[in-house]
């Protein structure tokens, strides 16, 4: 009995059942919701990578795990705003790579994510086949992605329904496709099958993030480029197994390259074959290892994965006795040395060394003049010329320089009795043909043609020469490998013309089952000598030519004009070595 402004009334003891059933109701989906936050922040917003692979991750149909790829915790638990992953093949990698991004976007450390592929098809078949298990298989991403039937994207969405979260897959092929979308996280995929264009290209769509989290993980194929280059640039961290017999620490695959064998790190003992101390060859425990980094503080985190400490059973053998017997027994190095040990390979035979191309040191000056010789330029933002002749069937490169202008080749056309000129016919196509109008039959523009095999096809009345660029590398490599070539004596030779000689590498071309399908030639820093020693080259195979055969040129070019150059125009500077002397001081 209560009294209400003097009216008393009884509070009835009996609650209707159907109250009593919504209050039920309301209290269950209060506690399931609450449970479901509880649960979010454990495996989603507070927890770490590492932490939340093991909690929401399945792979291949099981929980994932660390067991037996223990080494990869650390690349999981790593915090860097750049990871670098440079890897033997079938080491976790891609894995890593897709459980980054959604751990990501789940626990909103990112609102936009893009994972790079070479092209589009490749990068289909592997959302198909690696990205939809780890969403279908996890009852969290499950809940929370939309888009599983969509090979170009997944969203997350809230308890709301809103979208607070976007995944996209790109392949690198397309510039559209890559440039379209900004991102707080990218991931680049096989970063060696793409152009460095490419790679720049994917790297901006970081640019509007505070965040800017890139990962990139790949095999490597030759040094100094894509992954093995921007691993180069990373604090080095390699796996390191403590002996427990001797305390020697190893980190097997540098103990391989070394001794360029396993001699020291794989042994045979019974007709078993295990990883072994270097020192004692004591067995060593593969999971028993720490990250030891060669550059501690540098801003990018490198790890360096190979197969050498790989865990896998195959057949009832451990991986090692396969590596020993592809190492006795392959055909293909590089494919050995790339996917097994994890180092990038570069067969000396095929690319230019500093040996062969000191090999081919004349111990002659730069020459100011020369007769009947032939000249090579790379045009860009400057001009790279390679001037040369022929002496006892050796090519003599008797100049090199960069030009600021291209009227500054009008003079050494004059001052070297130039016959043939090949000339790069991008980017300044315009300015090309004019130099080559001045100059008609004697200039011509080269354009780069895939599959122009059988050699160069000069065509006269375009003042075009059209040939393969492999081919013409190879060939022009082919000239200092079996010392066919002889260069000056100059400070320019030695800090700028024999580096860029060397940057550029020769690497294999791969089908979609991995076989070699031909080869390639890649960029790893600035080449423009390169290519300008190619054209001369090609310019010197046409021989000495005559006034007559030059006219002869001329008569088929048809409306080609000569156009001198403007009167009084001063000749454009010229850079030897580090400084620069004006041409006509010549």
């Amino acid at each position: 009995m209560t009294n209400v402004d003097n009216q008393s009334f009884v509070i009835p003891r009996r609650v209707d059942a159907a109250v009593t059933r919504a209050l039920r109701e309301g209290l269950s989906a209060a506690g399931d919701e609450i449970e479901e936050r509880l649960s979010r922040g454990c495996a989603g917003g507070n927890a770490g990578r590492a932490e939340w692979a093991l909690r929401n991750a399945t792979l291949d149909g099981r929980p994932f795990s660390f067991e037996r790829h223990e080494c990869l915790r650390g690349i999981y638990e790593c915090g860097a705003a750049h990871i670098v992953i440079e890897k033997a093949a079938q080491m976790g990698g891609s894995v890593f790579g897709i459980l980054d991004a959604l751990w990501a976007l789940d626990t909103g450390r990112a609102r936009r994510a893009v994972y790079f592929f070479p092209t589009a098809r490749d990068m289909d078949d592997f959302v198909r086949d690696r990205v939809k298990p780890f969403v279908s298989g996890s009852p969290r991403l499950a809940a929370r992605a939309r888009g599983a039937d969509n090979v170009h994207y997944l969203q997350f969405v809230n308890g709301d329904g809103a979208v607070d979260g976007s995944l996209y897959f790109r392949g690198m092929k397309s510039k559209v496709s890559t440039a379209s979308v900004p991102a707080d996280l990218i991931m680049i995929d096989e970063r060696d099958k793409v152009t460095t264009a490419d790679y720049e290209l994917a790297v901006k769509r970081l640019s509007h993030s505070e965040l800017a989290l890139q990962r990139e993980a790949c095999t490597p194929t030759i040094s100094d480029y894509g992954i093995d280059a921007a691993f180069e640039r990373s604090d080095m961290r390699f796996w390191t197994l403590k002996c427990e017999r001797c305390g020697t620490e190893n980190q097997p695959e540098r103990t391989f390259r070394e001794d360029n064998g396993p001699d020291r790190v794989l042994y045979e003992r019974g007709g078993e074959v295990y990883l072994g101390c270097r020192k004692c060859a004591a067995r060593l425990d593969a999971a028993a290892g720490r990250w030891a980094a060669d550059w501690p503080g540098r801003e990018i985190a490198g790890f360096h994965l190979s197969q050498l400490y790989s865990q896998v059973i195959q057949r009832g053998r451990p991986v090692q006795a396969a590596i020993l017997d592809d190492f006795r027994n392959t055909r293909c190095m590089a494919d050995f040395w790339n996917s097994r040990v994890g180092f990038p390979y570069e067969d000396s035979a095929a690319s230019l060394t500093a040996e062969s191309l000191n090999a081919c040191d004349g111990g002659y000056p730069m020459a100011s003049r020369g007769v009947s010789c032939s000249m090579g330029v790379d045009q860009g933002n400057e001009l790279h010329a390679v001037i040369s002749d022929r002496q006892q069937n050796v090519r003599r490169v008797v100049w090199a320089g960069i030009l600021d202008r291209f009227e500054g080749l009008d003079a050494l056309m004059r001052n070297y009795d130039v016959r043939t000129c090949v000339i790069d016919g991008m980017p300044n196509k315009h300015s090309a043909r004019d130099f080559a109008s001045r100059f008609p039959g004697r200039v011509y523009l080269c354009r780069y043609q895939r599959g122009a095999r059988g050699g160069a096809m000069w065509n006269d009345s375009g003042g075009v020469v059209a040939v393969d660029r492999t081919e013409s590398l190879d060939a022009s490599a082919g000239d200092y490998q079996r010392g066919g070539v002889r260069l000056p004596r100059h400070p320019l030779i030695e800090d700028v013309f024999k580096p860029q000689m060397r940057n550029a590498a020769r690497r294999p071309l791969r089908d979609a089952a991995g076989e070699i399908t031909g080869y390639e030639w890649v960029r790893r820093g600035p080449d423009h000598f390169r290519h300008a020693d190619s054209y001369c080259r090609l310019a010197d195979t046409r021989g000495a030519r005559d006034l007559g055969s030059i006219l002869a040129g001329v008569g088929t070019a048809g409306s080609r004009t000569c156009a001198p150059p403007e009167s009084g125009s001063r000749e454009p500077d010229v850079q030897i070595g580090t400084g620069r002397d004006d041409m006509k001081s010549w």
